[in-house]
C-alpha cells in the first residue's frame, strides 16, 4: 500500500497492489483519493505511477481491478492509463438503493500508457 500525497507532501489518498498471485504475476489495483483532491489529475497520476512501479519493479505481467460502472470518473482514469473493459459482473453489487453493474478491467505491461 502506498500513500499518494501532493508535491507539497500533503496525504490526500492510498494506492496499492493487492493479493498478488506469484505463479501469474497478477494483482489486484485499488485507489482511494478525497473527493476534494477529485479532477486534478491526482488519480490518473497515482494509477499510472503505480502500474509502472508493478510492471518494472514487482514484474507483473497483469494489473487488473473491479469498478462500479456509475464510477464514470475512475473508468475515464483506468482508460487514460491504458485498461480496457473485459466483461461485466451485470447487477453485482447494491449501491445507494439500487443494484449496480460492476465492470472487469484489465492491464498487461506493453498497453500501459505512459503520459
Amino acid at each position: 500500500m502506498f500513500v499518494t500525497e501532493t508535491l507539497a507532501g500533503e496525504c490526500i489518498g492510498v494506492c496499492s497492489l493487492e493479493a498478488i498471485e506469484a505463479r501469474s504475476r497478477v494483482a489486484t489495483l485499488g485507489i482511494w483519493i478525497g473527493k476534494p483532491y477529485w479532477d486534478k489529475g491526482y488519480g490518473t497520476d497515482a494509477v499510472r505511477v503505480l502500474c509502472r512501479f508493478g510492471f518494472r519493479h514487482a514484474n507483473l505481467q497483469r494489473i487488473q481491478l473491479h469498478v462500479f460502472a456509475p464510477n464514470e470518473r475512475g473508468t475515464r482514469v483506468y482508460e487514460k492509463v491504458g485498461f480496457k473493459h473485459e466483461g461485466t459482473l451485470r447487477r453485482s453489487h447494491f449501491v445507494g438503493g439500487r443494484y449496480v453493474d460492476t465492470y472487469v478491467m484489465g492491464l498487461l505491461a506493453e498497453d500501459l500508457v505512459e503520459g
